[in-house]
């Protein structure tokens, strides 16, 4: 992507998608799926002189399911802070789980009550059941 700031420091960002997933025994892709790096814009706003505050866009839509298991979404810096403004702040990356159906928890039957741990007078007896 461009530059996000027309002065000064800023962030260019480039992505990439899996055109094939790896199967039957396949060596499975390596290496990040985003990158972002530094940039200086040297724009117009830089004669201007005013102090810029950054401001971020709403967040997109999320990507697609990958070999790891992951989706993403973004949020665009819609204006990047110049010249001494606000500096963004908050997540810019978003990543959650996928693919992966949930599983409940499974107890078995409880077991019989056990004997009791005394012939006289009060005492304990117990039974049990596990988690599947």
């Amino acid at each position: 992507t461009a530059c996000t700031a027309s002065c000064g420091d800023g962030w260019t960002t480039r992505s990439r998608q899996i055109q094939s997933h790896a199967h039957r025994g396949g060596e499975t892709c390596h290496g990040n799926m985003r990158e972002m790096k530094k940039c200086k814009g040297t724009g117009a706003a830089c004669e201007a002189g005013g102090a810029v505050d950054c401001l971020l866009g709403d967040w997109g839509m999320w990507s697609t399911c990958d070999v790891n298991k992951m989706m993403y979404r973004d949020k665009s810096v819609l204006r990047a802070a110049e010249n001494q403004g606000q500096p963004c702040a908050g997540e810019t990356t978003q990543g959650q789980s996928c693919g992966l159906a949930p599983v409940d928890c499974r107890m078995s039957s409880w077991t019989g009550w056990g004997p009791c741990d005394r012939s006289c007078g009060e005492g304990q007896t117990r039974r049990q059941r596990q988690i599947e």
